[in-house]
């Protein structure tokens, strides 16, 4: 009788443990897919109104804000240089990682003649490593940029500025089309040891962060 029970007890505990993994992997399945979701689901860019495009991935949302783009694309002719204002707003209820890029449209490949990025040390740049903003309401929950783009070329170029975004912890990678911004140098700038170029650490982080 007593060796019976015991046979009852043994086959209870190892269901109410099967139970309990069966629990826990189900748990773990649930975090791993929504985790996956989040940081790889498909980006959309929806243009909200006119210069201000909203970009999604899985529950984040990211505003970019520009009024120098259309469609997130700017045209620059032969011999111009314009400056362009980008502001990123974190409209999440968890912080965003966020990485600012450009892509070519035409030409479809850059040239040492094409030369964007961020005009000066006006805030703390989102380099290939990401850029963290807070939460929507908590500061700094977004940020103010301003790139330039020189055309030494003889032909029309158009330029999509956008950004990739994703939870704090993956690594967000870019397309084999898309590059990431840095200061805008020309070439002879950029081999001039009299132009200082200067680290991350050397950006101050503007008012509007």
């Amino acid at each position: 009788m007593l060796l019976k029970f015991k046979k009852i007890k043994d086959l209870l505990k190892n269901k109410i443990n099967l139970k309990n993994n069966y629990l826990l992997f189900i748990v773990v399945i649930t975090i791993s897919i929504f985790v996956v979701y989040t940081s790889y689901a498909l980006f959309m860019v929806t243009k909200i109104k006119s210069g201000v495009y909203n970009i999604t991935a899985g529950n984040l949302s990211v505003d970019l804000i520009s009024s120098d783009l259309t469609n997130n694309q700017i045209t620059v002719t032969p011999g111009e240089q314009k400056e362009i204002e980008v502001t990123l707003i974190n409209q999440s209820s968890v912080p965003v990682k966020v990485i600012l890029y450009y892509k070519m449209i035409n030409p479809s490949s850059q040239t040492e003649e094409i030369v964007i990025g961020y005009k000066d040390k006006t805030a703390i740049p989102p380099t290939k490593d990401g850029l963290i903003l807070k939460k929507n309401g908590v500061d700094p929950y977004s940020s103010t940029y301003n790139l330039i783009i020189k055309n030494q070329s003889d032909n029309d170029i158009t330029i999509e500025i956008n950004a990739k975004i994703g939870l704090t912890n993956p690594v967000l990678s870019l397309g084999s089309d898309e590059f990431y911004l840095s200061l805008a140098l020309t070439v002879e700038e950029s081999l001039d040891p009299n132009v200082v170029i200067g680290s991350l650490s050397d950006w101050e982080v503007s008012e509007e962060m």
